[in-house]
């Protein structure tokens, strides 16, 4: 294992092995310098494959970089550096609600002794964010709980969405919005990245 591989082990040892602390990555996409984003994706925490080679959605079933392109209207790059420049060029950030759990394989109902990442100091450092969007069902209780959307504002299903008063930013209003989830894992309604694509298009094309 390369001395980069073992940062995201607390003990260095594998990502499919429990009881050792797994640590995800920092924000890509639109952030830094300029940057002005629009969008805030958030997943729940990076896969096996993610965390051994350092990407988001390395898995190459996952339908996230498919998707995504196709709601953007671009080819869908191969290369990694390519994925986060069409990110920037759609004005999106990237990122993961948990900053580190453990975790045996890579199914999030796995996921334990979890610690979140601080969205809501992420939100107050890019005022331009207009949207939340959680990728599934994991990613969007975690968001709910770390940032406490009151009960009427849950996001049971998705598709659902709502408009949450940010109790730490005067008048900001911000869309949250439940995603389908990216998973190569089929649902019951959702089987492949193109049934995936009229809700995460129309959250994309939200008005702000």
């Amino acid at each position: 294992m390369s001395s980069s591989s073992n940062s995201m082990y607390e003990q260095g040892r594998g990502a499919g092995e429990s009881g050792i602390t797994l640590r995800g990555f920092p924000p890509v996409g639109a952030v830094g310098g300029d940057a002005r984003p629009r969008f805030l994706v958030l997943g729940s925490f990076p896969s096996v494959l993610s965390l051994e080679k350092r990407e988001y959605y390395a898995n190459p079933r996952n339908h996230f970089w498919t998707v995504a392109a196709a709601c953007l209207g671009l080819p869908e790059p191969r290369d990694y550096s390519r994925k986060i420049a069409m990110l920037k060029e759609g004005g999106i950030a990237l990122w993961d609600v948990f900053a580190s759990c453990e975790r045996k394989g890579s199914l999030d109902k796995d996921i334990a002794r979890a610690s979140p990442n601080p969205i809501a100091e992420f939100l107050l450092q890019h005022p331009s964010i207009g949207a939340i969007g959680a990728n599934g069902g994991a990613a969007s209780a975690a968001l709910s709980a770390e940032l406490g959307f009151p009960p009427e504002g849950r996001l049971a299903r998705t598709g659902d969405h709502f408009f949450w008063s940010c109790p730490f930013a005067t008048e900001r209003f911000v869309h949250v919005f439940r995603l389908p989830s990216t998973s190569p894992v089929p649902s019951s309604d959702y089987r492949t990245a193109a049934d995936k694509v009229a809700l995460w298009n129309e959250f994309f094309t939200i008005r702000m």
